[in-house]
């Protein structure tokens, strides 16, 4: 451990939002990465993650901080300050096998948020065009037959 004087007090802000509305606020603007993607997520990339405690036999909410290197076992995060720490990917029982995989979250990106957005309001336009095309297909038609019926 350093040697910067820290004393942890007998409840940290972590503490005091294990319940479930608080996790889900915490998450909102952040997406759950599938075990097998977590290798591509880009470094710097804000994350939060939850972990398995074995005595507690419950699955803990930790805010993370930013993605500084991925290794198979685990991440390496930048917390407070700057600080680093280790992040582990997998929860083993006492014989070695996985139990548990860690689950991280990473921040979404307001751009790619934003684009996703526009393209949502795009495809209801482009949908919204077709039908104005198939309604003025119709009234041209049937102005063709009038004109054709008044000669």
């Amino acid at each position: 451990m350093s040697n910067d004087n820290y004393k942890r007090p007998k409840n940290t802000i972590t503490d005091m939002v294990q319940n479930q509305e608080d996790i889900e606020e915490l998450l909102k603007d952040y997406q759950e990465v599938d075990p097998e993607n977590v290798s591509f997520i880009p470094l710097n990339t804000q994350i939060r993650y939850l972990i398995y405690d074995k005595n507690k036999k419950k699955e803990l909410f930790r805010y993370g901080g930013t993605l500084q290197m991925i290794h198979d076992q685990y991440l390496v995060v930048a917390g407070k300050e700057k600080k680093t720490f280790s992040v582990q990917r997998y929860v083993r029982n006492s014989k070695g096998i996985v139990i548990y995989k860690t689950r991280i979250f990473q921040k979404i990106d307001k751009v790619k948020n934003a684009l996703e957005q526009s393209t949502e309001i795009i495809k209801e336009q482009y949908h919204l065009l077709n039908e104005q095309k198939n309604e003025l297909d119709i009234i041209k038609k049937k102005l063709k037959y009038i004109e054709k019926n008044m000669k």
